[in-house]
């Protein structure tokens, strides 16, 4: 989950930093998985293709299997996971309930403070200028719910870790 979480988060990041910049959705899962030719199959390919579109903004979130290897491996290395690169949060789903989860951070807890203020003006930005549809106005809110939650996390500063040693992508 680690290796998968900071590859699709480093993935998330080219595309906001790209020009234009782009939003992604997607959803992390686990399980068996085995390649035919060209695909992945399985389970695991199942699930995440069944869920990333429920999310009603750009988050990056786990699934249940997701969830299952992050509580049974909790000692090993959700430390280097939780906060920083995900956080545990109800992320709202299109149709209106949530689904308590860890989400990407956009590494607010990481980031100079100049720096996280162009990174979440870069994530509103990428929704446009023009009138939004009551639809993308939904998500975006969404997202301002979701950065507001996360740097309360960060203003608290209880989630700071000496040992913390991960090193992130810029």
């Amino acid at each position: 989950m680690l290796s998968a979480s900071v590859i699709a988060t480093d993935i998330m990041m080219d595309g906001l930093n790209g020009s234009p910049p782009l939003l992604f959705r997607g959803c992390l899962a686990a399980g068996e998985m085995k390649e035919d030719v060209d695909f992945l199959i399985g389970s695991a390919v199942d699930e995440a293709a069944e869920r990333f579109e429920l999310s009603d903004g750009p988050f990056l979130w786990m699934a249940p299997s997701a969830l299952d290897i992050s509580d049974r491996f909790r000692e090993t290395y959700l430390d280097r996971i939780e906060p920083i690169v995900m956080s545990t949060y109800a992320v709202p789903m299109n149709d209106g309930t949530s689904f308590d989860t860890k989400a990407f951070t956009y590494y607010a807890l990481t980031q100079e403070a100049t720096r996280w203020t162009e990174t979440r003006q870069k994530l509103l930005d990428a929704f446009g200028k023009h009138p939004l549809t009551p639809n993308v106005n939904r998500k975006k809110q969404n997202l301002v719910t979701f950065l507001d939650h996360i740097e309360s996390i960060a203003s608290a500063g209880a989630w700071v870790k000496e040992e913390l040693e991960l090193q992130l992508p810029d």
